[in-house]
């Protein structure tokens, strides 16, 4: 018969509960005045061979393994948590004492509710060795868990017990053992070996951290986190000492849930129910009127055989009404408006890159949950074409290179044809942007990403305060460029790109921090991330992408002034140099950071961290301008000008900032371990696009488009005479494109 340690120890377990003899007639009074009880078990548990008790009671397979003649290995003789912590002497005294008694008892008559309790519990680990190191048990078993019992102190009144589910972190390490950090790392170890060989944590950033686990302790609701780290930490702590092992308990208070912690419905809540469904009633309505006005304008057309403009209202009301127009709205979504030769690739970059972005949030809650087979999560580190996952926190540099281009260009256009720039109109504009109940200031003063990082209510939000600081930087930046002949606006743009790339070269070579994202494998909570709460969110080491963008956004608008094209071979040849080699060359020269056993000089690594952020950035925005300036590359316009990807790109901000929170609440919801596969993180992905972009599209319709209609409508004046210069701009560049050709 194959050799069960789990089989064996739940057999015991069993023997414990169900067969220990104690007298009938006690248990009746029992039953019938729990004042009056006293479990001579719980009372010996009390007395001063505790340890030794205690080392009987949980582990008499121990006992077991010792008749066979030889020695208990540590992995045989973990303790079950349950009964741990319900048989615990330094449970502190209380009302949470008396009801983990009671569930000890009920536990032994084999009542539901306790049993519930337990079978809720994780119980033993399992799968630790390949990195299963979170074990959930059944969260929803616990957590409805509610009953009234008798009370201790009278028979005619009852008290409740209801269940409360806790995640406890428990470290384990030998005593006094010398652990080599400094490598050879690997991801094989010798099966003849220790286990601990596999185990240790060596300071390879690819492996799990197999000495930490979660496990899942259902417990009373008066039972506090307190309680039960005090209940665990003395008695685990005796149990590793006897096998020179170091043993750490902890559980914080947000990791314990009970049916009493469900937020109310505030009125903070109810607020934003009436505005949300205030909107929809509104785009009803004004959906409504602008058929009806339509339909009105149209008879009268035909009555007077002359065309009427149906766009101006005699009232304000009217206008308003109109900006809600779902039928407006969604023409604005769909029109196809292919106007310039570089721009337009922007809506198929724009798509590519939001995708992306979409699957690498989805491939990173694979990290955040715990999963069964981490090991083959390791294993994928030797897939060198995975960088590309890896190091897929890059792509953001595109976003803000794009994001530099437009302000530039634009700006470029407007100061061209007023003279003038309203600077306060433009920053305020710009935050009439999605601008949580904590720690909501931050977001309205956009500073989330300095104040509070380890606070922020949502995971993106970083990037909107990033955008907004940059964007005021660039507004500056622009005009002075403006001002400046550009023999010396040219060096000056570009002198800002050097003095950013300074910042990242300064953190990374004098206070050693990793040129890159590294770790995934710890990744539990990405508030808890250094790199990502001091470094990655950062404005300042931003600035670098940005301002590439900014340079190929004056590029591009100075060209609209130039007859000059760039000829054939050149273009064809730069494209590829750019868009293809300098982008897998920026991605794959991350490799040999993500080798453990590679030791990089600190040169070496601030070169990488300041250079491969505008690079990459670089590499794609050369696209856009080689798209605008060169000759020959018909090919690529076709392929970067689908018909399809211009009405999807339109919805890519509301789907940036919703994506997340579907995945969130997808892990939330989940509940318990998960299986890595690509196959299942690709299928998941296309339901995240699916559904992100649909309810994108619905807050198109509600919110963003309506809104961007009454800020052209009531704040921007000019908007017409604005409109009118940029496509008579756009009508001159295209016809002087023509003559070249």
């Amino acid at each position: 018969m194959i050799f069960n340690g789990f089989n064996i120890i739940y057999i015991l377990l069993l023997t414990i509960l169900f067969n220990i003899n104690y007298n009938t007639s006690a248990h009746d009074i029992c039953n019938k005045n729990w004042t009056d009880c006293e479990n001579p078990w719980i009372t010996k548990l009390q007395q001063k061979k505790f340890n030794n008790d205690l080392n009987n009671i949980n582990f008499n397979f121990g006992e077991q393994i010792k008749q066979t003649n030889f020695d208990i290995p540590w992995f045989l003789n973990i303790p079950i948590l349950p009964v741990l912590f319900a048989t615990s002497p330094t449970l502190p005294n209380g009302h949470c004492k008396r009801q983990a008694q009671r569930y000890l008892q009920e536990l032994r008559n084999g009542t539901l509710w306790a049993a519930k309790m337990y079978d809720s519990s994780a119980k033993y680990p399992d799968g630790i060795i390949d990195g299963h190191v979170g074990h959930l048990g059944n969260f929803d078993e616990c957590y409805n868990l509610k009953v009234k019992i008798p009370s201790y102190d009278d028979n005619n009144e009852y008290e409740e017990i209801s269940g409360n589910y806790c995640l406890v972190k428990i470290e384990y390490q030998q005593y006094k053992i010398p652990i080599n950090k400094h490598g050879p790392h690997t991801l094989d170890f010798d099966p003849n070996g220790s286990v601990w060989e596999a185990i240790q944590e060596k300071g390879d950033f690819r492996r799990a951290n197999r000495k930490k686990m979660e496990m899942a302790l259902c417990v009373p609701a008066t039972c506090s986190a307190d309680d039960i780290k005090q209940a665990l930490s003395k008695p685990l702590e005796i149990i590793g000492k006897d096998k020179q092992i170091l043993v750490t308990t902890g559980i914080r208070a947000n990791t314990c849930q009970t049916q009493g912690d469900e937020p109310e419905f505030s009125n903070a809540a109810k607020v934003y129910c009436y505005v949300i469904l205030g909107l929809f009633l509104f785009t009803g309505l004004g959906t409504w009127y602008d058929v009806s006005k339509n339909k009105i304008y149209n008879e009268q057309s035909k009555k007077n055989d002359a065309d009427v403009n149906d766009d101006n209202d005699v009232s304000i009301i009217g206008d308003v009404l109109c900006c809600f127009s779902v039928k407006r709205n969604f023409k604005s979504i769909t029109d196809i408006t292919y106007t310039h030769p570089g721009l337009d690739s922007i809506h198929f970059i724009r798509f590519l890159f939001m995708c992306m972005a979409i699957f690498g949030h989805r491939m990173m809650e694979f990290y955040k949950l715990p999963v069964t087979n981490s090991r083959y999560l390791e294993e994928t580190y030797k897939w060198r074409w995975l960088i590309v996952m890896y190091n897929g926190p890059i792509i953001i540099e595109v976003f803000f290179a794009i994001g530099g281009l437009l302000v530039a260009y634009f700006l470029l256009t407007e100061l061209d044809k007023t003279k003038k720039l309203n600077f306060m109109a433009a920053i305020f504009i710009r935050y009439l942007s999605p601008t949580c109940s904590d720690n909501w200031w931050t977001n309205m003063l956009y500073i989330n990403n300095y104040v509070n990082v380890e606070r922020f209510c949502m995971f993106q939000t970083w990037y909107l305060a990033v955008d907004y600081h940059l964007y005021i930087m660039a507004l500056v930046a622009v005009y002075l460029f403006w001002k400046m002949p550009r023999k010396i606006g040219y060096p000056f743009l570009i002198s800002i790109i050097i003095i950013g790339c300074t910042v990242p070269f300064y953190v990374t070579y004098y206070q050693n921090v990793p040129p890159l994202w590294l770790g995934l494998p710890y990744l539990r909570d990405i508030r808890e991330i250094k790199y990502f709460v001091e470094h990655y969110v950062k404005t300042h080491e931003r600035i670098p992408s940005y301002f590439v963008g900014v340079v190929a956004g004056a590029i591009i608008y100075d060209h609209s002034l130039s007859p000059w094209r760039l000829a054939k071979v050149w273009s064809r040849t730069l494209i590829i140099l750019f868009g293809l080699v300098l982008s897998t060359a920026t991605q794959s020269m991350a490799w040999k950071w993500y080798d453990p056993n590679y030791i990089a000089t600190p040169l070496e690594s601030a070169l990488y961290s300041s250079l491969s952020r505008p690079a990459f950035a670089m590499s794609i925005i050369a696209i856009i301008v080689l798209l605008t300036i060169g000759d020959g590359l018909e090919t690529y316009h076709a392929i970067l000008k689908p018909r399809w990807v211009q009405p999807l790109a339109r919805l890519g901000y509301g789907a940036y900032l919703i994506h997340n929170i579907l995945q969130i609440y997808d892990l939330g919801f989940t509940r318990q371990t998960r299986t890595f596969s690509f196959h299942t993180g690709i299928f998941e992905t296309l339901t995240d696009l699916i559904v992100t972009f649909s309810i994108s599209l619905l807050l198109s319709l509600t919110i963003e488009g309506p809104f961007r209609r009454l800020e052209k409508r009531f704040i921007m004046k000019q908007k017409h005479k604005k409109t009118t210069i940029k496509k008579d701009t756009v009508i001159e560049n295209n016809e002087l494109a023509k003559k070249i050709n």
